[in-house]
């Protein structure tokens, strides 16, 4: 005889809008998931999902929230969600635990993992070990004790899902957990996705746009889905560059080295105008190192770097106005006192001669890039991850365009570390298009994306690179 589902969590008619919006973000969500299940939310970026889970976790203040919230804990009682104090005191953070989408933001920068485990584990009086939970994740042991500052955003994230486990909650709430996640640790996270309910009678609310990662994991029936993926728009065919004899920029034998920790061992590297280099490594692997020391923000311990045959010195050569990079960490990358206004008049207003026209490009590449007019005036921390990466890459395009009205016969070179992480397909593919044309029109630039997990993009570039174990070598396509 089959066990009947036990309910968990119910949420009726449940609507968000907040102020001087004159819409909703999302109204009448009707959900329920049982215990010992895993469920998918799923949705474009920006749909509200993430102000779902918050709600879901108490985050949400209640004068925005319309409908009704209902937890059934393991003393099978029913709360409404206007009750918060009992919530807060009671669900949020032991029964109830949320797993933000940006690693960056959740941990403690001025304190070791191992410390920040310790305290979960004794608030929780729990009886897991630290090094169990660690290995339920894959979290490098050796690294524990390291500066979270020092730690990749994959195993930033994993860290997080650790401290998560240690509160041994009823429900937890993932948000885009395998977003910067390498395809091995993807992999087996999702395999420990599917034995955890099981293993610690526990249900798992997975909040992603990334439906092809969870289609063996995830039932038809406990998905929600907050828009269905209409025509999926391919980029236009894109033309491999004539291959020239110079290059942009060229490393040879480049070495980094902290203390006796060797990131970067000889690195031959080149790239040329016109060409989309694809460059993956597993997580920890030294890619976002490798991209500072190109940009100039870090420097090698040996080795050269030529910008255009010139060998890179800061008495030589200001190259760095040319370089234009997004970073996997947006939200760090922008200025959070500044509106998402602000941040971008930053940029215009910076050359007075050229205002005009880098205004007209920002409006213009702010509908390309399906950017909500509402977050005009919001701050980063009030817009979502992948609206942060949309306005950090339309900075940076705008200081592209900057530098190009400046000096139109310069080459230029963009580095963008995961700028996929947190997009949904067809964005993605929006966005590689808008590269596309660019290019077409300008002429005068290559890109090195910088990603693991996107065969999608990687069918798109003329050559591919794997920085595995500090060295790098180019793949086969």
């Amino acid at each position: 005889m089959t066990e009947k589902p036990q309910l968990l969590v119910e949420i009726k008619n449940l609507t968000v809008q907040f102020p001087k919006q004159e819409l909703p973000l999302f109204s009448d969500v009707n959900i329920k998931i049982n215990l010992k299940t895993v469920f998918g939310i799923f949705g474009e970026t920006g749909c509200g999902k993430s102000t779902l889970a918050k709600c879901l976790a108490g985050f949400i203040p209640q004068k925005y929230i319309h409908g009704e919230i209902w937890f059934y804990g393991k003393e099978n009682f029913a709360l409404h969600n206007k009750n918060s104090f009992f919530f807060q005191k009671e669900i949020n953070g032991k029964n109830i635990v949320y797993v933000p989408q940006d690693p960056y933001q959740t941990l403690n920068p001025f304190e070791t993992l191992r410390t920040q485990l310790s305290r979960i584990i004794r608030l929780n009086e729990s009886s897991q070990s630290i090094d169990d939970l660690l290995e339920c994740v894959k979290f490098p042991l050796d690294r524990v004790d390291s500066a979270i500052t020092s730690l990749s955003a994959g195993q930033r994230q994993r860290a997080t899902i650790a401290l998560a486990l240690a509160c041994s909650p009823l429900l937890l709430i993932f948000d885009e957990p395998t977003a910067s996640l390498d395809r091995e640790t993807r992999q087996q996270l999702l395999e420990f996705f599917q034995n955890l309910p099981f293993k610690k009678d526990i249900s798992i609310a997975i909040i992603s746009h990334e439906i092809l990662d969870y289609e063996a994991l995830i039932s038809p029936e406990n998905r929600y889905y907050f828009h269905e993926y209409e025509h999926v728009a391919k980029p236009i065919n894109r033309t491999s560059p004539i291959k020239k004899e110079e290059a942009i920029l060229r490393t040879q034998k480049l070495k980094k080295s902290y203390g006796a920790l060797q990131i970067l061992k000889e690195i031959e590297f080149f790239i040329e105008n016109g060409e989309w280099v694809h460059l993956q490594g597993k997580n920890g692997s030294g890619k976002t190192t490798f991209m500072n020391i190109l940009s100039g923000l870090q420097s090698p311990t040996s080795g050269e770097i030529y910008w255009q045959q010139q060998e890179i010195s800061q008495k030589i050569i200001n190259y760095q106005k040319y370089i234009h990079l997004v970073y996997q960490d947006s939200f760090h990358a922008l200025n959070y006192n500044y509106t998402v206004k602000k941040i971008l008049q930053e940029v215009i207003k910076s050359d007075k001669e050229h205002t005009k026209t880098l205004q007209t490009f920002c409006e213009k590449w702010y509908i390309l890039l399906e950017i909500p007019q509402r977050i005009y005036d919001n701050y980063p921390q009030q817009i979502s991850y992948g609206q942060q990466k949309r306005v950090a890459l339309l900075r940076t395009l705008l200081k592209f365009k900057l530098y190009g009205l400046r000096d139109p016969h310069h080459k230029h070179l963009f580095l963008l570390d995961e700028i996929f992480a947190g997009i949904h397909i067809p964005l993605r593919y929006k966005i590689m298009t808008l590269f596309i044309n660019l290019f077409n029109e300008q002429q005068n630039f290559a890109v090195l994306w910088i990603a693991h997990g996107q065969d999608l993009l990687k069918d798109f570039c003329d050559r591919d690179y794997l920085l595995n174990n500090g060295c790098m070598k180019e793949t086969k396509l």
